[in-house]
């Protein structure tokens, strides 16, 4: 019975240390990125205007940037992004349409998820509707 504990010891362990050195590995390999702008400020509108912005992401190392999932705080924001690998020096794009549906001021967030390090990044759009 003490041989079967055993055993399954040290199962659990190796496979603990197995999926550790996968996470390390998935961080050790994480692009490095630079943004254009982290928040965009579009001024005063009224609620008749239509805000379109382009976010650029540009990938500054050997490592592929995979852009998983963008998600806006709000439905007036809707997202679309680069689904592809972006390799060294190349950009990914964030296309964001804010839509107002109230007056006042705006700040919406947009939660980029990538295989960067860290793995979520908050995009910023601000401004007042009029």
């Amino acid at each position: 019975m003490k041989k079967i504990k055993l055993i399954f010891l040290l199962l659990i362990a190796n496979s603990i240390f197995y999926s550790c050195d996968k996470v390390n590995e998935y961080f050790r390999e994480a692009p490095v990125v630079e943004y254009s702008k982290m928040t965009y400020d579009f001024g005063s509108i009224t609620m008749k205007d239509t805000i379109n912005y382009t976010f650029k992401i540009k990938n500054i190392s050997k490592n592929d940037l995979i852009l998983e999932d963008v998600q806006s705080s709000c439905s007036c924001t809707v997202t679309n992004f680069t689904k592809k690998n972006v390799k060294l020096n190349e950009f990914a794009e964030i296309k964001v349409m804010y839509v107002p549906i109230e007056k006042g001021k705006v700040k919406q967030d947009i939660v980029l998820v990538a295989n960067t390090k860290p793995r979520f990044t908050i995009l910023n759009l601000i401004g007042s509707v009029n």
